[in-house]
């Protein structure tokens, strides 16, 4: 174990240090750390958790330098903000100034980092967040500091968790043997077409604000997946267990392992499926990922593995494998693959946060996940969401 220095002027620095995290609700070095990679201001640097942990807990010899307790005080005041705490007795970023001047003034142990030469902020107001860059989705105009502190982008999170790229569903895939549809001004000689289940009419389904961690009902059964072929009977036939009529497997597929011969459903069967017995939230990631979308088939496998569907998620995992989507193998074959996935859930939920209020329904979806498998920043990312009274509807 690491050797501590528990006294003298810089131990009193280091616990005033600690009381100011305290004061914000003790976030997590994870959590700080992202607030401090959201700021733009001049000379600011990102809290790399390891180094936090070293300062705080008192492993280091000489004073922390004037850029990190200056990140350190602004991310602070950025987690109160967002918490709803008060910020008027943290101290500005002038008088943490002042604390460290005198500081290093006691100690005999110098850190030739030298003072700041510059005065830095004045004002509370300036060490929030930055405000969120014009055009974000679904954002009204003018946040405050607490609204700020979600919409801003986190590069941490986009770069482990692409951006989907499509917010409506896509038209269904053709088939082999389906008939392409007319033109736009010309007639049908066939029958119209099915309403789409996902469309601006489609009423009486679920939706976001159903139990994200409930499992489909008992049996599945939507009548249009097994009229398709699809259904449980065909399912238990070749042996295979797990969820009846999971998503999209077919009789023919081979019992052990994923063979080549395994097919998905047509893609508005496969929503219509998911629509009925989960929501509408995995209906649109399902026609999403039967388009070939390896995001979708990616985070519908965080999904079933943390509703202990092992294999409705194998097979999400494969697609996701099967079209480049980086660590869906390594998920699979995990030793604790749940445990992981509530990682990946609590970073999707982080990054729907960064994307601005119109994508906080998703973001609470993919966090209660994570927060019933005992994830404890998604736990307070959730708490933060239900806090500001916003619904899943």
């Amino acid at each position: 174990m690491g050797k501590t220095h528990h006294s003298g002027p810089n131990a009193a620095f280091i616990a005033r240090l600690n009381g100011l995290r305290d004061s914000v609700g003790a976030p997590s070095y994870k959590y700080l750390q992202a607030l401090s990679e959201r700021s733009e201001l001049p000379g600011s640097r990102p809290l790399i958790k390891s180094t936090t942990q070293e300062i705080l807990s008192g492993k280091r010899v000489r004073l922390p330098d004037w850029q990190w307790v200056s990140a350190f005080v602004r991310a602070c005041h950025a987690a109160a903000a967002e918490s709803g705490l008060a910020t008027d007795g943290l101290g500005t970023v002038q008088q943490w100034c002042e604390h460290l001047r005198a500081a290093r003034a006691a100690t005999t142990d110098p850190t030739g980092d030298p003072e700041p030469t510059t005065r830095p902020p004045e004002p509370v107001e300036s060490v929030g967040p930055v405000t969120r860059p014009s055009g974000a989705v679904g954002e009204p105009a003018g946040p405050g500091v607490e609204e700020a502190a979600l919409a801003a982008p986190g590069p941490d999170v986009r770069e482990v968790v692409p951006e989907p790229r499509r917010e409506t569903p896509l038209p269904d895939a053709a088939l082999p043997g389906t008939p392409a549809e007319p033109a736009p001004g010309t007639a049908s000689s066939g029958p119209p077409p099915e309403p789409d289940p996902l469309g601006p009419d489609a009423i009486g389904y679920g939706s976001v604000g159903s139990d994200p961690a409930a499992p489909g009902p008992a049996g599945y059964g939507p009548a249009g997946f097994e009229e398709a072929g699809y259904g449980p009977a065909g399912y238990d036939a070749d042996g295979y267990g797990g969820t009846p009529g999971g998503p999209g497997s077919v009789p023919g597929a081979a019992a052990e392992g994923w063979g080549d011969d395994v097919t998905m459903a047509p893609a508005h069967v496969l929503a219509r499926f998911y629509l009925n017995t989960h929501g509408r939230t995995e209906a649109r990631l399902a026609r999403w990922a039967s388009d070939g979308d390896a995001e979708a088939c990616f985070q519908l496998a965080v999904i079933h593995l943390l509703r202990d569907e092992p294999f409705d998620a194998s097979n999400w995992l494969r697609r996701a494998g099967e079209a480049g989507r980086p660590g869906a193998l390594r998920l699979r074959d995990h030793l604790n693959a749940k445990e992981e996935a509530a990682e990946f859930a609590y970073l999707f939920g982080c990054q729907y946060e960064f994307q601005g209020q119109a994508k906080r329904p998703l973001a609470a979806f993919f966090h209660e996940l994570a927060a019933r498998c005992g994830h404890q920043d998604a736990a307070f990312r959730l708490a933060v969401i239900r806090r500001k009274s916003l619904t899943w509807s």
